[in-house]
């Protein structure tokens, strides 16, 4: 069974820290990472297409998993790039009217979810695939456990930069310019 894992590298930022995270917890036998990036950098999937390039969904076909970072229309063409019955997982954009059902918020909310989330679930019944949206909740034993795997070197964060607190602002710019490389950190 292969499973695709969709990243993309070029940008520093919160998405870019589960990044990293992500691929080095989730990386079981037969799991295939892919990504899409314009250059190389500290992250190592095994398969990564230059979106300059070429377009992933071309390149990338019958995965059983996706995990959406990105949203909007790189969200809608990753149906493409998974096989029939399988799963498009995604924390970024709109949640979705089943998960505001689920959560027992206001009907009227899940029926705006859905209509923002149309296009969505109109690829996912096109492919015969499920669209499902995952809503990130801090647990305090899951950190805990990532704790420990950072203590013992399993998660390997990259670094950059690191600026004084004085040049925070310095240190924003450079985050924000798309040059890091790795993780760029404010010493207290």
């Amino acid at each position: 069974m292969d499973y695709g894992l969709c990243f993309r590298q070029d940008i520093e930022s919160a998405s870019a820290l589960l990044n990293d995270t992500v691929l080095h917890l989730a990386r079981p036998p037969k799991f295939t990472l892919w990504g899409f990036a314009w250059r190389r950098v500290h992250l190592a999937p095994e398969i990564v297409i230059d979106y300059r390039r070429e377009r992933f969904e071309d390149a990338l076909r019958d995965y059983d998993i996706v995990f959406d970072t990105m949203a909007g229309e790189t969200q809608l063409r990753s149906f493409g790039a998974l096989r029939r019955g399988g799963v498009l997982v995604t924390i970024a954009g709109m949640p979705s009217a089943k998960y505001i059902r689920e959560s027992g918020l206001n009907p009227l909310l899940a029926w705006a979810m859905a209509w923002m989330n149309r296009k969505a679930t109109r690829l996912a019944k096109k492919h015969a695939v499920r669209f499902e949206y995952l809503f990130m909740r801090p647990d305090g034993l899951q950190l805990a456990e990532i704790a420990k795997l950072l203590e013992a070197g399993v998660i390997k964060p990259v670094i950059d930069k690191v600026y004084p607190l004085d040049q925070a602002k310095d240190a924003l710019a450079y985050s924000e310019s798309g040059h890091a490389t790795g993780k760029v950190v404010i010493r207290v």
